[in-house]
């Protein structure tokens, strides 16, 4: 299972990743390392085009998870079928 821990930053209006697990790594061709710090829309741009952004958005605001369809995410250095869920915990 692929898991991405998320933190809200007011201060840039954007998600902080905190963790990122190794099929995360493995799938999304990326190091914990390079990643973990970083702003969510900075790693995965195309994120607001899918409408991720906003979801990540209404569960941090309201604090219902919410399931995102299964959909081709594509950005510059990534593309492939995700399903997500985000929960708020």
């Amino acid at each position: 299972m692929v898991l991405q821990i998320y933190e809200y930053s007011e201060a840039d209006k954007d998600f902080i990743i905190k963790d990122f697990n190794k099929a995360a790594q493995r799938i999304d061709k990326l190091e914990r390392k390079d990643i973990v710090g970083k702003r969510l829309l900075e790693c995965f741009p195309s994120a607001r085009l899918y409408k991720l952004f906003d979801i990540f958005n209404r569960v941090n605001r309201t604090g219902k998870s919410e399931h995102h369809p299964v959909l081709f995410y594509e950005d510059d250095r990534i593309s492939g079928w995700q399903d997500n869920y985000i929960i708020n915990y």
